[in-house]
């Protein structure tokens, strides 16, 4: 746990201590793995809305994919880190400065989780555009993981491309991000 009245030098100690370790190690899984856990935990309960988003690890998982998660993860951690320190090192500042954005900002890497929780938190969206959007989410994110190849799976998301461009622009580049998450 963090100490809050000294969260401003560690978060730029892990910060400067992330970025080296990236640096010299990013393609080693081992050396993901143990700065991945290290930062999760320590900021997990000190940072509101930190881990939204991330990507599950699975021992199941092949190793090249787990190893790739966790590259994903580590970069996200930075880039989080970095952002909280940009917005004042506040502790919710991390899932205001992304309700504030309403996802219009240059950042709309977030999982299917996150993006729920983002559309049910965007005060200037109805309750029954909400749920629509929500639903649509839950209908993408169906297809992602289905076991279909990923040709099938662009067929079955080419409606929802044409359905998000019928939004406003910061749902349209929500509901593209998913969508990009095909595999």
């Amino acid at each position: 746990m963090v100490d809050e009245n000294n969260l401003n030098s560690v978060v730029d100690e892990d910060i400067l201590y992330c970025k080296s370790v990236w640096n010299k190690y990013s393609h080693d899984a081992e050396q993901m793995e143990s700065l991945f856990n290290a930062m999760l935990f320590k900021y997990v309960d000190v940072i509101e809305g930190f881990a939204d988003g991330m990507e599950v690890i699975s021992a199941y998982e092949e190793k090249a994919k787990v190893a790739e998660a966790l590259r994903n993860n580590v970069d996200l951690i930075i880039k989080r880190l970095e952002i909280f320190k940009a917005l004042g090192y506040r502790c919710q500042s991390l899932k205001d400065y992304y309700l504030m954005e309403d996802v219009s900002g240059h950042e709309v890497n977030v999982g299917f989780n996150e993006a729920r929780s983002i559309v049910a938190e965007i005060a200037r969206i109805g309750v029954i555009e909400k749920k629509e959007i929500i639903d649509k989410i839950d209908e993408i994110e169906e297809i992602c993981i289905s076991i279909d190849t990923k040709k099938a799976k662009w067929d079955k998301l080419r409606p929802y491309v044409l359905w998000a461009s019928g939004k406003d622009v910061e749902i349209a580049m929500l509901a593209l991000s998913l969508i990009q998450k095909i595999n």
